[in-house]
């Protein structure tokens, strides 16, 4: 953790809901639901729940987030760390193990370009006309000739032929 202020814990079976705005690093084991800003370190641990937007210069995530982050400097996620929500930071690292789902944007022009959302702000929604057919997914191999379909791509669209 950083040497800046004093740290800050969120202990193992604590839940905090609300805003919570550190000078210091940040260390969360519980569950924390709702807004985080640090001007430090804030580190998730491996037992935490955070349902919650987060923004701190670093962001370690072990456990799970379920919102969106900023990273000003650097964004790494373990192992076993588990975030759903868009990414924007610095610089990121990526564990083998980590899961993720959302958007992301690295480097310098992103966190500079970077605008919080407001409540004005609505979310994109793709919108495809009705009278559009959706296109089938085809397995052809380098020769263009239809190709026997994986098993693991039947059983991911959840078809048996």
């Amino acid at each position: 953790m950083a040497e800046t202020g004093e740290l800050t814990v969120i202990g193992q079976g604590t839940v905090l809901r609300g805003e919570l705005q550190a000078a210091g690093p940040v260390r969360v084991l519980g569950t924390l639901e709702g807004q985080v800003s640090c001007t430090s370190e804030l580190h998730i641990g491996p037992s935490a729940q955070v349902s919650a937007s987060v923004e701190a210069e670093t962001v370690v995530v072990e456990g799970r987030v379920q919102g969106d982050i900023l990273a000003r400097q650097r964004l790494q996620l373990g192992p076993k760390a588990n975030v759903q929500g868009d990414i924007t930071s610095g610089a990121l690292t990526v564990a083998e193990g980590a899961t993720f789902v959302g958007r992301v944007a690295v480097g310098g022009e992103a966190v500079s370009g970077f605008r919080k959302p407001t409540s004005e702000t609505k979310p994109r929604t793709a919108k495809t006309p009705a009278t559009e057919p959706k296109p089938e997914a085809t397995t052809a191999d380098w020769l263009g000739q239809q190709a026997k379909t994986p098993s693991w791509v039947k059983a991911a669209a959840g078809t048996d032929a």
